[in-house]
């Protein structure tokens, strides 16, 4: 079964081209950005389904999903919309680009539990460069200020590292679960302070970091 992809923006050239229905959403969107380099910062969707590359519980559409799942059958056309940075105000956490990278090397999606949702300290969402004015980097959760730290019940979160590293100056826990925390993460938090990593994973303690 083949299915006709088309995909257009208000700034870029039309793309179009032919999809086997067993491929993988991902995939699909790979092409895309290999002709459209530029792409990848874009805010995908799919017109009746959401946002391309989100969680489902987002509203979104998860990558790793086959278009004959999605329902698209032979002869179907599936119509992808790029909204660039650049163009209409939207958060930076539905950028294509990060789920994209994960798809491609094979690591799960989202990140942790709280994307897109508040983080535990500043109560602002997760992933968003939107903070109040004057907050500084404390309050601007855009994802290279987010680190993601795996917690003793399972869980993933993130957090602000600008704030986590104000937390756990005057803390020995984090602030979710109240677990401890060691020299080790300290200083990952402090490290992280340095480096422009999206979602950067920062270990909980050192028995974690051996673990893994």
């Amino acid at each position: 079964a083949v299915v006709g992809v088309c995909f257009t923006s208000s700034t870029d050239e039309e793309v179009v081209f032919p999809a086997f229905a067993q491929e993988f959403l991902g995939d699909v969107v790979s092409r895309i950005v290999r002709r459209l380099p530029r792409t990848a910062h874009y805010r995908l969707s799919l017109p009746e389904a959401g946002v391309v590359g989100l969680p489902a519980d987002l509203g979104g559409v998860p990558l790793g999903q086959s278009l004959s799942v999605l329902g698209y059958a032979d002869g179907a056309t599936l119509s992808i919309v790029g909204a660039s940075p650049h163009e209409s105000s939207w958060p930076a956490y539905e950028s294509v680009k990060h789920p994209l990278e994960a798809y491609l090397s094979d690591r799960s999606w989202p990140p942790c539990y709280n994307l897109g949702r508040p983080e535990p300290i500043n109560r602002l969402t997760v992933g968003s460069a939107a903070a109040s004015v004057g907050a500084g980097p404390e309050g601007d959760n855009r994802p290279s200020h987010i680190v993601v730290v795996e917690l003793s019940d399972g869980r993933s979160v993130c957090f602000n590292k600008f704030a986590l590293a104000s937390h756990v100056e005057s803390h020995d826990t984090e602030p979710v679960n109240g677990d401890a925390v060691d020299r080790l993460f300290k200083a990952q938090v402090k490290a992280s302070l340095l480096m422009e990593v999206p979602y950067m994973q920062i270990y909980l303690n050192q028995a974690q970091y051996e673990r893994e």
